[in-house]
């Protein structure tokens, strides 16, 4: 057996080969067949049906088996009791609506079954017509949807219950259901109601889950989705990454997510977490905290930094919490070593 680079195999090589471009070369093993452009091992007669990872099943398998392409889908014509269902065909499946799933005639995007009666809403992108099993449900979107029978909560959400239009959370609801409610508004998945704006008039600013802040707020804002809106609507903000920061503090200090201004040379057991940090030359950040170095200045006997900032001495007999750091254990300090926790720094004994 030949694959695309010349190379030679035995027939019963257990692994499959690429032979792009050279198919015909798979004919020389009787006991190999094609799979798109792989040659591969024949599957056995109990388990003769290939998913797209190359593992062989049994036509009376429960699960919907992902097979990849359509193109290369043999699903029905090995297995006659399965049909390609799902997005494109992708998956090859138990016939919904029938067998062990005659209460299940309902085919989602992924080829599983559901029964019409579930309280979810299910997704059916791409398969808009497997809807029309359930005479109780509905397209919404790429939703097939129970219809929301009260009248004050007329939109669907991803969750399967139904919301009023004045309900006050942002909500993640069914794609195009947020039109259902003329007074909000769809946000980065989310609909919501407008900040600055009724209930939210004095909340201007909109954050990244759809939460509405009052531009006086200390806390920063998290605006990864929106960052012009800060500083158009709060013009005592500033935006620092993706946080809405309010600009109240000193030149010679940062402010930090607490809504605290700190000096820049507040030792680093403060724990200041601040996407200010490079306001002040002398710290520097660390594994989301902006710490003043260790092994200089206060801390120039105390090189390890460790969790959340703290520096110690390599001779400290405590157990030091390096999480997410744990490569600083032993390269700063040869006579320590890391514990089996994987996150502990601990002296050697």
């Amino acid at each position: 057996l030949i694959d695309k680079n010349g190379s030679c195999y035995a027939c019963d090589y257990e692994a499959a080969i690429d032979v792009t471009g050279v198919t015909d070369n798979c004919n020389v093993c009787t006991n190999r067949e094609l799979s798109g452009n792989k040659c591969v091992v024949k599957c056995s007669n109990d388990k003769p049906l290939r998913d797209a990872y190359g593992t062989c099943r049994s036509c009376d398998d429960e699960a919907f088996i992902y097979q990849g392409s359509s193109e290369y889908s043999k699903c029905s014509q090995i297995c006659p009791n399965r049909h390609s269902s799902g997005a494109n065909d992708r998956y090859c499946g138990l016939k919904c609506g029938e067998g062990i799933y005659a209460d299940e005639p309902l085919t989602d995007s992924f080829g599983v079954c559901h029964s019409c009666d579930e309280t979810g809403n299910i997704y059916v992108a791409n398969v808009h017509e497997n809807c029309d099993a359930c005479s109780n449900r509905e397209i919404i979107g790429n939703l097939c949807a129970l219809p929301c029978p009260d009248s004050d909560k007329p939109m669907p959400g991803t969750d399967g219950n139904c919301y009023a239009c004045d309900d006050p959370k942002p909500l993640i609801v069914a794609q195009y259901s947020c039109s259902v409610c003329p007074n909000r508004i769809n946000f980065h998945y989310r609909c919501i109601l407008p900040c600055g704006e009724g209930i939210y008039e004095d909340k201007p600013l909109v954050a990244a889950d759809g939460y509405c802040h009052s531009c006086d707020e200390s806390v920063a804002v998290n605006v990864e989705y929106n960052t012009a809106n800060c500083q158009a609507v709060c013009p005592n903000r500033e935006v620092f990454g993706n946080e809405c920061i309010l600009n109240d503090c000193d030149d010679d200090q940062m402010k930090g997510k607490d809504g605290i201004c700190y000096a820049c040379d507040t030792p680093n057991d403060a724990h200041i977490k601040t996407p200010m940090c490079d306001k002040c030359p002398n710290r520097v950040s660390w594994n989301g905290y902006c710490i003043l170095p260790c092994d200089e200045g206060i801390y120039e006997d105390m090189p390890l930094p460790g969790r959340y900032g703290d520096c110690y001495a390599c001779d400290d007999p405590r157990s030091i919490d390096v999480y997410q750091a744990t490569d600083v254990c032993q390269k700063i300090c040869s006579n320590r070593h890391l514990a089996d926790d994987g996150y502990h720094c601990l002296l050697n004994e």
